[in-house]
């Protein structure tokens, strides 16, 4: 099963009560963490099934092999972690500080594996990610990440330190962690030698957290000191950008601002409609599923915003709002709608923890002082489909009731419908037998089917047949 990464999934999968994985791909075509999967080849691992100590001798080989990849990452000034993989191999972790062209990844790896000069049929090279591309509605490659339990062995995957054992104090090391720079990892996998000014800045990278890689966003991402800092003067820039830029944007309201500021994608469509009074029907669609659910205000300034356009109508503005989907939209399907886009904006937005919320830009709206209490009144909060089952399966019983009553209102109306023509059928020819009996002064009449009887009830007649 495939669900979106919360803190649940990831206590579970601590506690070994589950095993998750990671799909590397993410929705636009990049990724932020590479994995090189090195394992025992089967045919070598079949022949040591029954030898324990040849069996350590191919993963002492394994490990020998992870460490080359390690070393040649470091020559490059890349950061590359070592871990069990739990059953047959070893995991060679990169973990970006930005996300990368699946694209360059691949070209990445095939440079990589050039480097280490490594070729023994006795291990398997695997890449994470493996191809250019999927079949629409593929999900891509799935790693098991750290710290899971092997479903086959039973073993838990740690990081190891170059002797092969597993660090004593996983969370120190996990706090240690520094990403890779994904500019200079680019200019490594296109052949060139990175440029002199692209600096290793590994100590002040952000540590790497649970959610760091998870395929719907940085969602209750931990921050250094220095990296919030670093954010806060990023944002400010914008601030500052936005001010001077046009009074539309500096007129928006306070909950639209922030999304402005911190999403690069809505960002970058308020300025296409401003410089080039134009958004087709798919930016307008995704703005009114942001802006939409950000209250009144966000409403008004949708329109604010498609004013701009050429071919604005206020009345079809308003139509589509009338019908605004309940939820917001969220950052998969923005990465999914605008691959190329949001590949080149570099969509990784960090967003305050909420529990049982998937990643949107609404969330950016859920920061400041008013975040908590008056602000979710104002906002459709981005709530997982967990976190309102009981309630959408309330509704769903309430609905199907009303169309189980619905559908026998109508069949009784049209059988009621029947029933007056029916009856008005059975007069006519009880009329019609009348006339006739009445004409022969007689009450009983042979018939082929029987005696076909005159029948009086004060002044109502009727018949019967006697057989």
């Amino acid at each position: 099963m495939c669900y979106p990464f919360s803190l649940e999934i990831l206590e579970q999968h601590l506690l070994g009560e589950i095993t998750a994985g990671l799909y590397i791909r993410r929705h636009n075509d990049t990724v932020k963490v590479l994995v090189i999967d090195l394992d025992i080849s089967k045919k070598y691992l079949l022949q040591a099934a029954s030898d324990p100590a040849g069996m350590a001798k191919l993963m002492q080989q394994a490990h020998r092999v992870a460490l080359r990849v390690q070393q040649v990452a470091a020559d490059w000034g890349l950061n590359c972690y070592v871990e069990d993989s739990g059953y047959r191999g070893r995991h060679c972790w990169f973990f970006l500080d930005s996300p990368l062209k699946s694209t360059t990844a691949l070209d990445f790896f095939k440079r990589l594996r050039f480097a280490a000069g490594i070729c023994e049929p006795v291990i398997t090279w695997e890449y994470f990610p493996a191809r250019e591309k999927f079949k629409p509605g593929h999900l891509g490659e799935l790693i098991k990440l750290p710290f899971g339990v092997h479903g086959k062995t039973g073993r838990r995957g740690l990081f190891l330190q170059e002797d092969g054992t597993p660090f004593l104090d996983q969370g120190s090391f996990l706090r240690s962690i520094k990403r890779c720079d994904a500019i200079r990892l680019a200019a490594i996998a296109s052949g060139m030698e990175p440029p002199a000014e692209i600096e290793m800045k590994a100590a002040d990278r952000k540590t790497i957290d649970a959610n760091s890689a998870s395929p719907g966003g940085n969602l209750g991402a931990k921050q250094s000191p220095q990296d919030k800092e670093s954010k806060t003067s990023d944002v400010q820039r914008v601030e500052d950008r936005l001010r001077h830029l046009h009074p539309l944007v500096q007129g928006a309201p306070q909950l639209v601002r922030q999304v402005i500021t911190r999403c690069e994608l809505v960002r970058h469509l308020v300025f296409k409609s401003l410089e080039t009074a134009y958004l087709s029907h798919r930016e307008r669609f995704t703005l009114l599923c942001i802006f939409g659910h950000l209250g009144a205000g966000g409403k008004e300034y949708l329109h604010t915003v498609i004013s701009r356009c050429m071919n604005y109508d206020q009345r079809t503005t308003e139509r589509f709002i009338a019908k605004l989907p309940p939820k917001p939209v969220s950052c998969p399907r923005i990465r999914e709608e605008y691959k190329e886009l949001t590949a080149g904006l570099g969509c990784d937005c960090v967003f305050p923890q909420r529990k049982g919320c998937y990643p949107s830009p609404v969330l950016h709206a859920l920061t400041g002082k008013d975040a908590a209490g008056s602000l979710e009144q104002k906002i459709t909060v981005p709530k997982l489909r967990s976190e309102t089952a009981e309630a959408g399966n309330k509704l769903q019983d309430e609905k199907e009731r009303l169309q189980s009553i619905n559908t026998v209102t109508r069949k009784l109306i049209n059988l009621r419908q029947h029933q007056n023509g029916i009856t008005k059928s059975i007069d006519f020819c009880k009329r019609q037998l009348l006339e006739y009996f009445l004409e022969k002064n007689v009450e009983r009449l042979p018939m082929e089917l029987g005696t076909l009887v005159l029948v009086r009830t004060g002044e109502e007649a009727d018949f019967i047949i006697e057989l």
